[in-house]
């Protein structure tokens, strides 16, 4: 049985830390693995251990990290002797080759990005010289993943090695979604909608990279085609306040207010 060790910057809900535990649920009896986060459990780690999986918590702190965490990093990675160590996203990739290189374990460093860069000033500084350190580091791993083509070209275009390149899209669990009529009633009342309105919805987080502002210059064109049609946006960082041409809240209200336009809270 192979041990692999995967090593991931947190585990609150994300798109990252969702795939990690979906990756985990359909593993079965293939491989022994461990998951260490560089900060808490978290909403998902609870459900990793459930699974059966050791969740390891090195509680660092974003602008304080206490070097000694690293080294029980070190002491877990050689009493787990991974024989593959994954990382997940720019902190957790760092951490998994400084890992391997610290503790001379002979094991493939994998590094998993998912993640674009079409709108990378607004990530941290941190995090933006993470991604800069990386592309130097980027001969290290023996593969890196990309969760999208365009993120592999973008990456690669800042220096990121094209050799170690390969592309694994997203994939999602079709007996978990699929129609359920039980549900779109429920949403639509909760969401105040009639049954024949045609709702269209956007799931993530709020940050420049998802692009709120193209989901609602897009709403803004289907509306007059489609009088029937609403947009929610929903996760973290909004709540779901449905509009004729988007989601008017906090700073995705911004987007809506410019001079002529027609979006408005119902």
């Amino acid at each position: 049985m192979t041990r692999v060790m995967h090593v991931i910057s947190g585990l609150d809900i994300g798109g990252a830390e969702m795939m990690l535990l979906k990756f985990l649920s359909a593993s079965g009896g293939d491989w022994q693995s461990m998951v260490v986060s560089l900060k808490d459990e978290g909403m998902i780690g609870p459900s990793i251990a459930k699974l059966g999986v050791p969740v390891e918590c090195l509680h660092l702190r974003p602008y304080a990290p206490n070097p000694a965490r690293f080294l029980s990093l070190l002491s877990l990675t050689r009493r787990f002797r991974p024989q593959v160590i994954q990382g997940w996203m720019p902190h957790g990739n760092l951490a998994a080759s400084l890992t391997q290189f610290a503790s001379r374990i002979a094991a493939p460093v994998i590094w998993n990005i998912r993640m674009s860069l079409d709108a990378v000033d607004g990530e941290k500084l941190t995090t933006m010289g993470l991604i800069r350190l990386a592309a130097f580091l980027s001969r290290h791993p023996s593969a890196i993943i990309y969760n999208s083509r365009s993120g592999a070209k973008q990456h690669e275009k800042r220096g990121y090695r094209s050799a170690m390149s390969t592309v694994i899209s997203n994939g999602f669990d079709c007996d978990i979604f699929r129609p359920d009529e039980h549900a779109r009633c429920g949403t639509r009342e909760q969401l105040g909608l009639e049954s024949t309105s045609i709702l269209v919805g956007m799931v993530s987080r709020l940050h420049p990279m998802k692009d709120h502002s193209g989901f609602l210059q897009a709403a803004s064109l289907v509306s007059p085609l489609h009088p029937e049609s609403r947009q929610t946006a929903e996760g973290p960082g909004q709540s779901p306040i449905v509009c004729d041409f988007g989601v008017s809240n906090g700073e995705i209200s911004s987007l809506c207010s410019g001079p002529g336009s027609p979006c408005g809270a119902t």
